[in-house]
Order: structure tokens, then C-alpha cells, then sequence
């Protein structure tokens, strides 16, 4: 009797370290979820802050491509032609679905000769500086790159309601107050800036590349101001290239670093000293 006992209160004793070990376990797998949500939840915040600052430096480089167009060359084999012309700036402005696809942007590309020209004429430098987003005319060409957010599909009507409807529900929370840019902001719009000095602009000597992406890069120190940086802003030409009116040239730009130039090595630096 007394060994029947004892055997009932083995079984009841590991009955009970078996449902500790349940507990255990799903305790463990709710810590891990909560972790795993939080972690998610960081993550999509931080995407959601940066893409406002994505979007802006996707709206500048699309600007640039156009002013880009608009200043093309017959000079540069890309470009020397309309047909040419038009298909290497179309090109251009679709790659930036494809950079800044992470805030999903769209891209409206249409770069299109003047009516009364064909597509082997060369390009007319005069008819480019007067173009415009608007349609090609007889003689003034379109240029037109933008870029804005994609938009979701778009939600059916929904259906009237038998019943009365219900009291409105009460009036959701005011917008949170925005916050100024931080430094993330100002690292974006500065890799946006020397992306595009990286790029060549058909017709740029090394003086004017220097003084436009200079200027450029020198303007973001007022918009960040508030975050009490310095902004090192240098554009330098290769040390072998003596003249200032000498020619930009894609090979060279494709050798840039932010290091100071050296021979065959232009300098392309924008950010700040921390």
C-alpha cells in the first residue's frame, strides 16, 4: 500500500515539473515575440522618418537631369544628335525609379525635339536653353523629369449602409509637431549633391563644376544650421589638370574620391566634420 502511494506521488511530481516546463516555454516564446515586434517596429519607424529626405533628394536629382538637358552639347557623342539627346536623357531620368526605390517613387520622363526637327538632326544648343516641361512646339523642345510617390491602389466605393450609421467616431489626434532635419537628413542631401557632381554635365569646365556643386554643397550648411556642423565642401580638379577651362570628362569623375585630387584623380567631397 505504502509502495502504491509513493508511486502516485512520483507521477504527480513529474505531472507538475511537466506543466512548469510548458509554462516556461511559453513564456520564453512571448518574450521572444515581444522582442521581435519591437525590433519591427524601430525599423519600419526609422524607414518612415528617412523617406521624406529620400523623396526630397530624388525631386533634386530629377531637377538635375533636366538642367543637364537643357545645357547638352552636339560636342558630347551622347548627345550630338536629338535622337541621341532624347534617349540618353530619358534613360537618365528613369534610373532614378531604380535608386530611389526604397521610397517608391515614379518617374514622369519625356524629353522630345522640337516638331520641325528629326531625330539624325544635331541638337540645337539655342532651342535646348529655352526648353520647358510643357509639349515640344516647332521650335522649342521638352524636357521634362519628375518624380513623385507611388500611388496605392485605389480602395472600391464602399457599400451605403442599411442601418442608420453609427455616431461618428471622435475626431482623430492632431499631426505630431514636424521635427527639424537631423543629421541623417543632412547625409542624404550631401551624397545627393555629390552623386551629381559624379555625373558628368555636358559642357562644364573644371571652374564651373567647381563653383556650381561648391555653392551647392556650401548652401546646405544654413538649412542644417541648427545641428552646429561644419560642412567640408571641396571640388577639386585633378592636380594634371592645370587649366580651369579645361573639359570635365566622365573617366575622370568616375576616378573620384573624397581624398585630395591627385593626378587623374578628381576630389569630390561633401559632408560634415563629424
Amino acid at each position: 500500500m505504502r509502495a502504491r502511494r509513493a508511486g502516485r506521488a512520483g507521477e504527480a511530481g513529474l505531472v507538475t515539473l511537466e506543466w512548469l516546463l510548458v509554462v516556461a516555454a511559453l513564456a520564453g516564446l512571448a518574450a521572444l515575440a515581444v522582442v521581435l515586434v519591437q525590433r519591427l517596429v524601430d525599423d519600419t519607424a526609422e524607414q518612415v522618418r528617412a523617406s521624406p529626405a529620400r523623396r526630397t533628394a530624388a525631386a533634386v536629382a530629377a531637377t538635375e537631369v533636366e538642367r543637364q538637358a537643357r545645357g547638352a552639347t552636339a560636342a558630347n557623342p551622347r548627345t550630338a544628335t536629338w535622337a541621341d539627346w532624347s534617349s540618353h536623357f530619358s534613360a537618365r531620368c528613369a534610373r532614378l525609379a531604380i535608386l530611389y526605390n526604397d521610397v517608391a517613387v515614379e518617374v514622369d520622363a519625356a524629353f522630345a525635339r522640337p516638331t520641325t526637327a528629326s531625330g539624325g538632326d544635331p541638337i540645337s544648343e539655342a532651342a535646348l536653353e529655352s526648353a520647358t516641361e510643357a509639349d515640344a512646339t516647332s521650335s522649342t523642345p521638352q524636357a521634362k523629369c519628375n518624380v513623385d510617390e507611388a500611388a496605392g491602389p485605389v480602395a472600391p466605393d464602399p457599400a451605403p449602409p442599411a442601418d442608420p450609421a453609427p455616431p461618428a467616431d471622435p475626431a482623430p489626434p492632431a499631426d505630431p509637431v514636424p521635427q527639424p532635419p537631423s543629421i541623417e537628413d543632412f547625409r542624404l542631401a550631401a551624397r545627393a549633391i555629390a552623386n551629381a557632381a559624379a555625373t558628368l554635365r555636358p559642357g562644364d569646365t573644371w571652374a564651373t563644376w567647381k563653383a556650381h556643386f561648391e555653392a551647392q554643397c556650401s548652401n546646405l550648411a544654413a538649412v542644417y544650421a541648427h545641428l552646429g556642423i561644419n560642412v567640408l565642401s571641396h571640388f577639386n580638379s585633378p592636380t594634371d589638370q592645370l587649366s580651369p577651362s579645361a573639359a570635365v570628362t566622365q573617366d575622370l569623375l568616375d576616378a573620384a574620391t573624397a581624398a585630395v585630387p591627385a593626378n587623374g584623380r578628381p576630389q569630390i567631397k561633401c559632408e560634415a566634420d563629424q
